[in-house]
């Protein structure tokens, strides 16, 4: 299976992939790996398949778009290989454990820090969002989101802001787009945050 999945990626130029922010793209093309590789049988018995160095882009693209606690279980099997990507891993998933502890100060200090080094990061792209909606630098926010939608699937959480910001100044539209997050995403807390905003409405 490895031997196959590395193949069908040689064909591809996985790197130049990466450094065109090519995300969805990337992601879509280790699908295969991942839906082997977390096999529970695979996990239970520590079975690693070896795409060769391809993994570091396969981890990478995990963390991107939020799936730390994937990413943290394909890293146990293949013995904690990439340093850096361990030190993502921890710093992803403090980020959400503020952010879930509602610990907003922590967070917000998290994202100041670390932002810059890590803004490929969906999880601080998010944080930075919020940070910029927080110092009503809505513009700056705005423009975030746009850029980053595109290069992301529709993130829950970067329409929800964006809905947070047209707010005021087109409630039909941000109400359109609240209903729209709360069709899609299973996130308990967004789906109260948003809620609560249409209950006041």
């Amino acid at each position: 299976e490895g031997m196959r999945i590395t193949k069908d990626l040689d064909n591809l130029d996985i790197v130049q992939l990466y450094d065109n922010k090519k995300y969805k793209k990337l992601n879509e093309l280790f699908q295969r790996y991942y839906n082997v590789q977390l096999n529970k049988y695979y996990v239970k018995y520590g079975a690693v398949i070896d795409i060769q160095d391809y993994d570091y882009f396969a981890l990478k693209i995990l963390l991107i778009f939020g799936y730390y606690y994937k990413a943290k279980k394909i890293m146990k099997l293949i013995n904690n290989k990439y340093n850096d990507i361990n030190k993502e891993i921890e710093l992803v998933s403090l980020l959400n454990d503020y952010y879930y502890k509602n610990e907003l100060d922590k967070y917000y200090n998290l994202v100041e820090i670390h932002y810059d080094d890590h803004n490929n990061i969906l999880d601080f792209i998010q944080g930075k969002v919020k940070l910029l909606i927080k110092n009503n630098e809505l513009d700056k926010a705005n423009k975030l989101i746009d850029k980053s939608l595109k290069l992301y699937e529709n993130d829950a959480f970067l329409l929800k802001y964006k809905a947070d910001i047209l707010l005021k100044s087109n409630k039909k539209e941000a109400i359109k787009i609240y209903n729209d997050v709360l069709n899609t995403t299973n996130n308990g807390i967004l789906i109260l945050e948003i809620k609560d905003i249409l209950g006041g409405e």
